[in-house]
């Protein structure tokens, strides 16, 4: 009869020198095989440096080990693969109705959730009937028909032919350093008891809640129990409660402390509480401010350029698709290959503009991934031999060694050698895994391609590579499990808030905590109960370690509602005497580092204070930032005067002079961006393009506006929509990349509103009898206007007038346009922003002689009717009895309207002088329009100070 033994023992005394040497001894004595089960790859790592000469392994280990042993063929699979699973079973035969991913999830949650439990599934007797034959069909499909088996269908069936065949098992188990097992680790434990499978494990702090729970479960299962001698002292001395602002105060304020400390870096330790959060925010800190850290730091696989490419190649549609369409994959490519600067530039214009690109290698790339044509579903071996290929035909391998004998910077040559590392991670995956399904004959096994896309994200995710070696004498990291580790002087326990520790806890899935006292779960139930213990163990278990602990939490930013730290920490709050915040980081009468000697010097520049000795870069900075916050861009040498300009010219700079000099002086176009609607500036043209056809095919212009039959005004009206349509077709064929649902809703939009035009234009020109004896005097007419400056400097203003309506006496001007038209005279001419109207009704009297300006408005195609607010009037043609329909509401009237002496009166040969000199010089960021969508935003910087001091700059 094989020793079952459990021995009580302390934290301290986890996989220690002495015990791994008893075990080694005990090996080669009966020459029996050992295996050494410990909680963690960080205690699997100590154990093989300690002793060599043992297995040290997992209870997943454990369980292939017993199935390789069987014979039996089988493939491991995650649990990633479960959920695609459930989800390919749905969508084949969906119980009845529809199901979507998240439903396919907490199918798949939940049957593993019952398998965690140790359950089969005709065991879980609570609910769920509905859902027993997608599970049975999982478990067909999967375990009895491929052999494919998840990691808790390994344990439970390793359980199951353990129980069966004892001698399966050869050697004996040791299990060190657990304070609890689950019910699948307890299917395994009573599977090796009952084969009679020599088995010793050893209880750290069996005077824990859940460590005392443990002790009465084995020996329940016929266990011996024995104690190990060792003190079991409390260490810790002091204790003390730090509160953070934020997350990267709290490790700067623990890094100060250590760095200020007279005690060697690998005297201290740092739990993370939340590591997943915390991880990179630590090393952040730590190499800003020099600290060595014991832990490499990792870069997960998922994040290199490689498995963003095969991602892009598996979801690839295999339609064409236009350039625009496949640029995410040229951007993949050259981000792959490292190409950069000017040739990143280069290529991508050429693509958009031609399909192709100069350099050869990225276009036999794109070429080789538009040949790669993907079956919707295939054998998994298929899907292995195709990218197996892929990958070596992309000869990226070759280009990564290339470019790593060219590369002369240090953070370039890192990011090949990832690369690299990846590539070769994943040739060798690829080949093993296919290798695998030929020796246990699953060559057949057949998958859907979304499947075994999420398969290769799988295993990329979780491959990590080591890019920064740890340092053997610096700090130490620890998480819970392997907190015991530790054997230095100072422990800093980081993050302790509320809902952090203890986590939330809840199982997966649709099993419900209630589920769990029904079911025939002997041992290990994961009831909130026990897993309020196993925290309180995790935590209980500091002060048998260090012998002082600083406890921190992040309390936030706002003082009236402050994060809390966890309940663990109320007994101790009390003792709270300080708080890591920037602002006492930077008010600290010294820095640890040039970085961060840098860092308080801008943050007091910021402020307004006058620093003295700054370091070039700092001076360099603040020079160039006091700069860019004037808003100023003047040239150093003005450009040539222009004496002839046009009054759009005029209006464009007055609403920005930084837009006005990146678009009209340093001709910077705007970034090459995907189509996704038609131009105003086109559908501008193309309306244009209608009316002057329209009035000048029927011969409209000169024809008194009374004189139009209605017969002629209907069929008017019939042909407008029918010049549209014609000239609809040359905006369809520039725009190729919308969608002709797109084109048709833009076309039926326009339509409407250029019968809205049509119906405007009658009610207030050729129905109306205050002006019937008005005719068009001409559409497009260029006109010019001499303008003598206040400095003695005479320009001439040029434009074109959309239309001019004449009578005896005198006229009127209009402006089409395709948006929304509204001037406020007392603001927008004064300031140059609307000039178009007044300009063109001087210049445009100035040709007519002796006639008399009647006003001007601007007919917005979105509001052909309204004349109140979009143009400028004499004052007897505004309110009651109006010629021109212009409602008492219009404040835009003015008596000297279309005569010199209107410029004078708002001042305008000032302002027009003063936009005209600045039109050769003055590039500042003033505007006095902003328009969210201008493409030069990144570049200008622009302020909301600086948009108030364009608006006052005028004035």
């Amino acid at each position: 009869m094989a020793e079952q033994v459990v021995y009580e023992s302390t934290v301290k005394e986890i996989a220690n020198r002495k015990r791994l040497t008893h075990w080694f001894q005990w090996q080669q004595m009966t020459g029996t095989p050992l295996y050494y089960i410990l909680p963690s790859a960080k205690w699997l790592s100590l154990g093989r440096k300690r002793q060599p000469g043992i297995r040290y392994i997992t209870f997943d280990d454990l369980a292939e080990l017993i199935l390789d042993e069987t014979k039996e063929s089988y493939v491991a699979i995650g649990e990633e693969d479960r959920h695609l699973f459930f989800q390919q079973f749905l969508e084949e035969d969906a119980l009845g109705g529809t199901h979507d991913r998240h439903q396919a999830k907490a199918y798949a949650d939940t049957y593993g959730q019952i398998k965690r439990l140790g359950l089969e599934v005709e065991e879980y007797t609570a609910g769920l009937e509905s859902l027993k034959p997608l599970f049975k069909r999982y478990e067909q499909a999967t375990v009895n028909e491929n052999r494919l088996l998840d990691p808790e269908q390994k344990i439970l069936v390793a359980a199951n032919r353990l129980s069966k065949r004892p001698s399966l098992m050869t050697g004996a188990v040791v299990v060190d350093g657990f304070y609890d097992f689950s019910p699948l680790q307890y299917r395994l434990i009573t599977a090796l008891k009952k084969a009679d499978v020599p088995f010793h494990v050893y209880l750290p702090q069996a005077t824990f809640a859940i460590a005392k729970q443990t002790l009465n479960d084995l020996l329940s299962l016929g266990f011996e129990q024995k104690t190990v001698h060792h003190r079991n002292d409390l260490m810790t001395e002091s204790i003390s409660v730090k509160a953070a602002s934020t997350t990267e105060e709290q490790y700067y304020g623990l890094m100060q402390d250590i760095i200020l400390s007279e005690k060697p870096y690998d005297a201290f330790g740092i739990v993370l509480a939340d590591e997943k959060a915390d991880e990179a925010v630590l090393f952040r800190v730590a190499k800003f401010l020099g600290v060595p850290l014991q832990r490499s730091k990792r870069r997960s696989a998922r994040d290199s350029a490689i498995l963003h490419w095969l991602d892009y190649v598996l979801r690839m549609p295999s339609r064409a698709a236009t350039s625009w369409e496949q640029l995410p994959l040229l951007e993949l490519i050259m981000k792959l290959t490292f190409t950069s600067g000017a040739s990143f530039a280069l290529a991508k214009k050429s693509f958009l503009a031609t399909g192709d690109v100069a350099d050869e290698g990225i276009g036999r790339l794109i070429e080789l991934v538009r040949g790669n044509v993907w079956r919707k579903r295939d054998t998994f071996l298929a899907y292995l031999h195709q990218l197996e290929r892929l990958l070596d035909d992309s000869e990226l391998s070759s280009l990564y060694e290339q470019r790593m004998r060219e590369s002369h910077e240090t953070w370039r040559a890192q990011e090949i050698a990832f690369e690299l590392h990846v590539m070769t991670y994943l040739k060798s995956l690829v080949q093993e895994k296919r290798q695998e399904l030929e020796e246990k004959g699953l060559m057949a096994f057949t998958i859907r391609l979304d499947l075994f896309r999420e398969w290769l994200h799988y295993q990329l995710e979780r491959k990590k590579f080591t890019i920064e070696k740890g340092r053997e004498r610096g700090v130490s990291i620890h998480t819970w499990r392997d907190v015991p580790l530790f054997q230095g002087d100072k422990l800093y326990v980081t993050s302790m808030n509320e809902g952090t520790f203890p986590a939330p806890h809840s199982l997966q899935g649709y099993v419900q905590e209630r589920d769990l006292y029904s079911l025939p779960i002997p041992y290990g139930a994961p009831t909130q109960h026990v897993f309020k213990m196993k925290q309180e163990a995790y935590f209980d278990q500091l002060f048998y370690i260090a012998p002082e602990i600083v406890f921190s939490y992040i309390k936030g930013m706002n003082p009236n509602e402050p994060f809390l730290p966890s309940p663990f920490l109320d007994r101790y709050v009390a003792t709270e005497t300080y708080e890591w915040t920037f602002e006492k980081r930077m008010e600290a009468p010294f820095a640890l580092t040039v970085g961060e000697q840098q860092e308080k010097a801008a943050h007091f520049l910021g402020k307004g204070y006058v620093i003295n000795g700054l370091s070039p870069e700092i001076e360099r900075i603040h020079q160039h930032v006091e700069r860019l916050k004037t808003g100023e861009e003047t040239l150093s040498e003005p450009l040539s005067a222009q004496y002839t300009l046009s009054v759009t010219a005029l209006e464009q700079y007055a609403r920005c002079p930084f837009r006005f000099g990146m678009e009209r002086i340093f001709n910077v176009k705007e970034p090459m961006k995907k189509e996704v609607r038609v131009s105003p500036l086109d559908l501008g043209y193309l309306i244009h393009q209608v009316i002057e056809r329209i009035y000048e095919e029927e011969d409209l212009i000169g024809q008194p506006f009374h004189r139009l039959s209605e017969t002629d005004k209907g069929r008017i009206g019939q042909k407008v929509e029918l010049v549209f349509l014609a000239l609809w077709e040359e905006i369809e064929q520039r725009y190729l990349s919308l969608s002709r649902l797109e084109l048709e809703l833009i076309k039926r939009e326009w339509l409407k509103r250029l019968r809205k035009w049509w119906k405007a234009e009658r009610k207030h020109f050729w129905d109306h009898e205050p002006v019937k004896e008005m005719a068009i005097y001409s559409l497009e007419r260029s006109v010019s206007l001499p303008i003598r400056l206040p400095s003695g400097t005479t320009i001439t203003l040029t434009g074109k007038v959309d239309r001019i309506d004449v009578d005896h006496e005198g006229f009127t001007i209009y402006d089409y346009k395709t948006g929304q038209a509204h001037l406020k005279m007392e603001e927008d001419v004064p300031s140059g922003l609307k000039l178009q109207l007044p300009l063109y009704m001087i210049a445009a009297g100035q040709q007519l002689k002796e006639k008399k300006a009647y006003g001007a408005s601007y007919i917005s195609l979105k509001e052909p009717e309204k004349r109140a607010n979009n143009g400028l009037w004499k004052p007897e043609h505004v309110g009651k009895g109006s010629r021109f329909r212009v409602s008492a509401f219009c404040k835009n009237r003015h008596e000297q309207l279309g005569t010199i002496d209107f410029l004078h009166a708002f001042n305008l040969d000032e302002r027009i002088e003063q936009l005209w000199q600045g039109m050769h010089e003055d590039f500042s960021v003033m505007p006095l329009d902003c328009s969210k969508s201008c493409p030069y935003h990144a570049v200008c910087r622009v302020t909301p100070e600086q948009r108030e001091e364009g608006e006052t700059s005028w004035q």
